[in-house]
């Protein structure tokens, strides 16, 4: 892991989901869904982007990245709060 050329975005990903988020306090749910739902919208635009260059076809990105935000406002930000 230490030492590639992936480091910086890996270390990156460890530290939005790991180092901000306590035990105790009171936004704990709520940010582990923003956190996972951002580390599952990445593989996901990159599968928008693969599916457009082997469809050839243009529209794909636009309307991916539409509905990958739209799932990540719906998942992470919009989420109903537990009481």
């Amino acid at each position: 892991m230490h030492g590639g050329d992936d480091t910086n975005l890996q270390m990156a990903l460890m530290n939005l989901a790991f180092v901000r988020g306590r035990f105790g306090s009171g936004n704990d749910a709520g940010f582990a869904r923003v956190g996972l739902a951002f580390m599952l919208w990445m593989p996901g635009f990159l599968l928008v982007l693969i599916l457009s260059v082997v469809l050839q076809v243009e529209v794909v990105v636009p309307a991916g990245l539409i509905l990958l935000g739209l799932a990540f406002w719906r998942f992470g930000v919009r989420a109903p709060k537990e009481s």
